[in-house]
């Protein structure tokens, strides 16, 4: 009797655990459901991922690089003192900045190369490649006289072409050479024949007779033009272009000389250095050059901004026009 009692004792106790059990269940899930409406309130919504995929260059995606080579000045002294330290340039120098011009010139193609195909070349050589003896003081200053300069820049960018030729493979290089107002042979800047007054219409048909392989364009023409797909580019050195200063800069002589150029032969592009200033308008359609000499003595004492020393480079495209621009810095 006693065992039958504890058995039913045990059945009865086991059933109210199971029933406690599931009433705990029950209220566990409750608040599990709670929770999950609480956590909704929270969560970050999944967005959907959209592919990018990238598109395959096509048989007419190609483009024209261009760059401007000018205002070298390639024996010009500067020194720490007259810059107040910001700028050095000797003959060891200019040698080093050319050199980097030309090995960075070929880098620029072959990254763009990635992205469009390029198959010609053109340079603008815009004219004062050498510094001369224009003004009295560079008969004491430069480490040159005008025909020593004339042969060592000849020198210095013979070596720089020819690394273009083996370096980079191009169906076609066009170069457009202009002179500048330090080459001069006179005392003032002639008018008529003032090509043939210049000691870098020299430099630059030794060039022509060194690389017969290259397209050159020789005038005798302040201005030079040259097609380039639908764009006409015009280049120039830029010296005729007078600043006065100004509370809107170089940017304000430089729309009044386009505007007055264009009436007699409307160019896309106008290309200029002169000014040791680098700078592209798009809008208005000027690629200004900088200088591979740098800041000077007399662009201190005028409290010019100074400005590394650098040259300019761009994409013409084919269907899309005047697209990369990216300046070749020079700086050691």
């Amino acid at each position: 009797m006693r065992a039958e009692l504890k058995k039913i004792i045990k059945e009865h106790s086991k059933k109210e655990n199971v029933s406690l059990l599931k009433t705990e269940l029950a209220n566990l899930r409750e608040e599990n459901n709670l929770l999950k409406e609480k956590i909704k309130i929270y969560e970050i919504p999944i967005l959907p991922t959209y592919e990018i995929k990238p598109e395959h260059q096509t048989n007419d995606d190609e483009a024209v690089a261009l760059t401007l080579l000018s205002d070298i000045h390639i024996e010009h002294k500067i020194t720490y003192e007259q810059t107040n330290n910001l700028n050095k340039y000797n003959l060891n120098i200019a040698e080093k900045r050319l050199e980097k011009y030309f090995i960075n010139l070929v880098k620029r193609i072959k990254k763009n190369r990635r992205d469009i195909k390029i198959d010609e070349l053109v340079i603008g050589m815009l004219g004062d490649m050498i510094h001369g003896f224009i003004h009295e003081e560079y008969l004491r200053t430069n480490y040159l006289t005008p025909n020593e300069a004339m042969l060592f820049a000849i020198q210095q960018i013979e070596r720089g072409l020819i690394y273009l030729q083996n370096n980079i493979d191009l169906k076609r290089i066009t170069i457009v050479c202009c002179v500048g107002n330090h080459s001069r042979t006179t005392n003032k800047i002639y008018t008529d024949e003032e090509a043939l007054h210049s000691y870098e219409w020299t430099l630059y048909n030794i060039l022509k007779r060194l690389f017969t392989n290259f397209n050159w364009i020789i005038n005798n023409s302040y201005y030079n033009y040259l097609k380039v797909y639908d764009k006409t580019i015009l280049f120039m050195h830029g010296h005729e272009i007078k600043y006065q200063g100004g509370i809107g800069g170089i940017y304000v002589p430089l729309q009044r000389a386009r505007l007055r150029i264009n009436q007699m032969k409307k160019a896309d592009l106008h290309c200029l250095g002169h000014f040791h200033t680098t700078d592209f308008f798009r809008n208005t359609g000027i690629l200004l050059n900088g200088s591979v000499c740098g800041a000077d003595a007399y662009s201190i004492r005028k409290g010019f901004e100074p400005e590394p020393p650098m040259q300019q480079f761009l994409l013409i495209d084919k269907k899309r026009g005047f697209t990369i621009n990216e300046p070749i810095l020079l700086q050691e």
